[in-house]
């Protein structure tokens, strides 16, 4: 296995992501609402391996039925899901990435 890693430097942090996600499982993130497109964008910027995101439709609903009870509110809102439990209605994004266990850039400008 050393061999691998000496050759291939690169599989040595792939294979620790693999090992974090098995470990640790995958946070799912629903989107619903209008502007889930430019806020999932804004989210996505960040390091989160081990996120799986997901924008609420018709298409999806059918797959899972358990996001058809997922409302948005006329806002955009999102559910941090691991382990099948879901976070409450989640629409401010500091709340957000807290519940992702980021820390936001405050350089960057919003939007």
């Amino acid at each position: 296995f050393s061999q691998v890693l000496i050759s291939y430097p690169s599989a040595h942090s792939f294979s620790m992501i693999a090992l974090d996600l098995l470990v640790n499982g995958t946070k799912e993130v629903v989107c619903v609402g209008d502007g889930c497109k430019d806020r999932l964008l804004e989210v996505q910027r960040e390091f989160l391996p081990e996120g799986v995101f997901m924008v609420r439709d018709k298409e999806l609903e059918d797959i899972s039925p358990k996001l058809g009870g997922m409302k948005g509110d006329g806002e955009t809102t999102f559910y941090v899901c691991k382990d099948n439990t879901c976070t409450p209605p989640i629409s401010e994004e500091r709340e957000l990435y807290e519940h992702l266990g980021l820390i936001p850039d405050e350089s960057r400008s919003p939007g």
